[in-house]
């Protein structure tokens, strides 16, 4: 349903998420993702390790009130716009110029933190974004039995289908980069 939060996948699927989350040193997401579905962005089921996180905001319209922003986890907002309210301790706006690429930002952020791994869980626009730069290894989607009629179709990841299993009543298939895949 537009504009509103709706869960989809199964409660295995979601355990399973959440421990590629625990897995991983950061998570990504866009800006409609934070502020549509209010999302923690922890692993609640496994403990241990939650990723660093982080947010595109190329615009400015995160608010404060945000779990991401409030919480006393880590958090990063990457937006094309001078911060619009004070973070947080352990929270950080970085501002980017007009015409530079935001992924390779990204991706030297978390290189000059040690960061090796991230799980992009964005909605449409940042997965598509993510899956255009070509920089990525492996893709793992979920797919679930539920149908929502209407919605914003998922983008579609084109590679080599490495691993394939259910999580409950969902599939999950682990497809890897093309250019990656051709390195072995």
């Amino acid at each position: 349903l537009k504009g509103l939060r709706t869960r989809i996948s199964g409660t295995q699927a979601q355990i399973e998420v959440h421990r590629w989350r625990k897995e991983l040193d950061a998570i990504l997401i866009g800006v409609k993702t934070a502020v549509i579905d209010d999302p923690q962005l922890t692993d609640r089921w496994h403990g241990g390790n939650h990723p660093l996180r982080l947010v595109i905001d190329e615009n400015g319209e995160l608010d404060a009130k945000q779990i991401l922003v409030t919480d006393d986890k880590a958090t990063v907002v990457f937006s094309r716009t001078s911060q619009k309210f004070d973070m947080p301790a352990n929270k950080e706006w970085i501002q980017l110029g007009k015409q530079e690429d935001m992924i390779g930002q990204i991706l030297r952020f978390l290189h000059k933190r040690n960061k090796n791994s991230i799980l992009v869980e964005g909605g449409r626009e940042t997965l598509t974004r993510w899956i255009k730069s070509g920089k990525w290894d492996e893709s793992r989607l979920i797919t679930s039995g539920t149908e929502l009629g209407e919605g914003i179709k998922a983008p579609v990841i084109r590679g080599k289908l490495y691993d394939r299993f259910f999580a409950g009543n969902d599939e999950v298939r682990v497809i890897l980069n093309r250019y990656e895949s051709s390195k072995s």
